[in-house]
């Protein structure tokens, strides 16, 4: 055993203990609540991943809000999709996700609290810094296909109800619940 002890990094036996505690922690109340929303667990799924989802039924999840920004823009309503998906995107961040240039770095200290040393942190280079969807609006500075999350949320931009514009908003909240809410 002890030949063994020297193969394994601390950081992650240390990772694995906190997981294991929280799992039992939350397990008793988690199951039950995710019973009753009708969700059950089968012996293939992750430790982690079953305590996440029992975290957010615990903790009453955003699915209700995603699930209207879903309908709408299964229904064309892409103004509204976007706009939802935005700001949903925005809240798994804790209102931080975007930030000029200037407040860029309170994000990132979200960020590093709750990743640590994650494998993904390079993935998290994509929001840490400023781009198109948290950049100063102007309308001169965007054409069509770009999505500004200022020009959107405060009724700068009238013109931005598009497909592309709902598909990129949903990929943000896709990208940020993957890799930011699951840290």
């Amino acid at each position: 055993m002890e030949q063994f002890k020297n193969l394994i990094d601390p950081k992650l036996l240390k990772r694995f203990a906190e997981g294991i505690k929280r799992f039992e922690e939350i397990s008793n109340d988690g199951f039950v609540k995710l019973a009753s929303y009708g969700w059950y667990v089968d012996a293939d799924i992750s430790l982690g991943y079953i305590t996440g989802l029992m975290e957010k039924a615990i903790n009453e999840n955003r699915s209700k809000i995603i699930e209207e920004a879903v309908y709408c823009h299964q229904n064309g309503k892409y103004y509204a999709s976007s706009t939802l998906f935005l700001s949903e995107a925005d809240g798994i961040c804790s209102g931080l996700l975007f930030k000029n240039r200037k407040n860029k770095e309170a994000l990132k200290q979200y960020i590093a609290q709750k990743k640590g040393a994650n494998f993904f942190s390079i993935l998290m280079i994509a929001i840490e810094n400023t781009n198109t969807i948290d950049s100063f609006y102007s309308k001169t500075n965007l054409d069509d296909s770009k999505l500004n999350r200022h020009g959107v949320m405060h009724g700068l931009d009238m013109d931005f109800g598009r497909e592309i514009n709902s598909f990129k908003a949903f990929s943000l909240l896709v990208f940020v619940s993957d890799f930011i809410d699951r840290l």
